[in-house]
């Protein structure tokens, strides 16, 4: 620590992408104390939208340059090189590789300073991941009582991981939060939304946002449409996010095949994501596995849109009593689901709506998050055993 009493955090991540992780990492440091903490960021893979942000912010962000999948000997020299200029009083990974690297590195910086480890998503099933990931994820468990602390955003993702021999004793349970004041509800959005995509003003409209990825089981989703559909063929849909747009080849031919041409939108990837998510009628996902704290389904449930999700991860809990949960890959329970929170009376969807912007505020709020990511990295600085805690997060 230095003579101002600053705390220098080095944070190394597997990437600056687009992602919720990537997002949480780069929301934390924004908002943090800028008289207690001062950051800098170690990305194994370079570029990344969330790289410019961070330099915006003044913070020096460092790449290895590292292709995903193929670690090197030149990039953990400069992991080492760039951990020694930066001289920090904590060092935090981020995701499996960073969490990994950060150890690796404080190592070969002949470092002492105190580790956190941070996971991002549950752990249902180790075969769901990719075979590089898969070994990282078994390494990390073996080399876990060299952290001084192992944070989780999820209870799931905790459980998953300490009976896949990740240290107990070093499991800290920090949530995710979420920015009530930017996702708030905004009956304007849901004219705009419409009126963006040539829809009567009253149609209902049900959306699906998350990147292009096998765990989104976005084709669970469009099933899920289909049947509703059928049923209430006046209801759209909307799919969000990278990689959500005219040029998958796998979703249109979903979609095409279904003859949901004309009732699902896919938007790609959108920087309105509050507005559209305000424009809701309701907001599902549709996870079909490695969800931690789904940030789309607390973000919905800010803005006062009920949500529909599969039980994933932590999705129940962050749901609570005020949305619908059902099983993964299914996609007609799923579908029931929607239907039913599209078929309530009005006021009683309005009310679930504000229940749920409650139930955020009272246990999920990004402010107290800050507060137990700050609490956390203080604890560091001045002890390589800060104490864990497995209490949830709340407002």
């Amino acid at each position: 620590m230095n003579q101002k009493n600053i705390i220098n955090v080095t944070w190394v991540t597997t990437g600056l992408g687009t992602g919720g992780a990537e997002m949480m990492l780069c929301a934390f440091i924004a908002a943090s104390d800028v008289t207690r903490f001062r950051h800098s960021v170690i990305s194994l893979t370079p570029g990344g939208k969330y790289a410019a942000q961070l330099e915006a912010l003044g913070l020096k962000v460092f790449s290895l340059g590292m292709t995903p999948g193929r670690p090197s000997l030149t990039a953990l020299i400069k992991l080492a090189r760039a951990l020694r200029s930066t001289k920090p009083d904590v060092i935090s990974g981020w995701m499996y590789h960073g969490n990994l690297a950060a150890l690796l590195g404080k190592w070969l910086a002949f470092q002492r300073t105190p580790l956190i480890w941070n996971v991002r998503q549950s752990l249902d099933s180790i075969k769901n991941e990719k075979p590089g990931s898969a070994a990282v994820i078994r390494l990390c468990a073996r080399l876990s009582r060299f952290a001084s602390a192992i944070s989780y955003n999820s209870r799931a993702s905790a459980r998953h991981h300490e009976i896949g021999g990740y240290c107990k004793e070093k499991t800290v349970l920090i949530p995710n939060g979420f920015d009530l004041a930017k996702f708030v509800p905004a009956p304007e959005a849901r004219d705009a939304l419409r009126a963006e995509l040539g829809l009567p003003l009253q149609a209902p409209l049900v959306g699906r946002f998350g990147r292009f990825a096998t765990m989104k089981d976005h084709a669970n989703f469009i099933q899920a449409a289909a049947i509703i559909n059928e049923a209430d063929p006046e209801t759209h849909f909307i799919m969000v996010g990278t990689g959500i747009d005219g040029s998958n080849t796998e979703l249109s031919t979903q979609i095409s095949s279904l003859n949901l041409q004309s009732r699902l939108h896919l938007l790609g990837e959108r920087q309105d994501i509050p507005q559209l998510t305000a424009g809701l009628d309701v907001a599902c996902s549709s996870s079909a596995f490695g969800e931690g704290c789904p940030n789309v389904v607390g973000e919905a449930m800010a803005c006062a849109v009920p949500c529909a999700v599969t039980d994933v991860g932590d999705s129940a809990w962050l749901a609570g009593d005020c949305g619908r949960v059902v099983p993964p890959r299914d996609s007609a329970a799923l579908a029931l689901a929607i239907l039913e929170l599209l078929h309530m009376p009005e006021p009683a969807r309005r009310a679930l709506g504000e229940a749920s912007r409650q139930h955020i505020a009272q246990n999920f709020s990004f402010d107290s998050v800050i507060d137990r990511f700050t609490q956390l990295l203080a604890r560091a600085s001045v002890t390589t055993n800060p104490l864990p805690t497995t209490k949830p997060c709340a407002a």
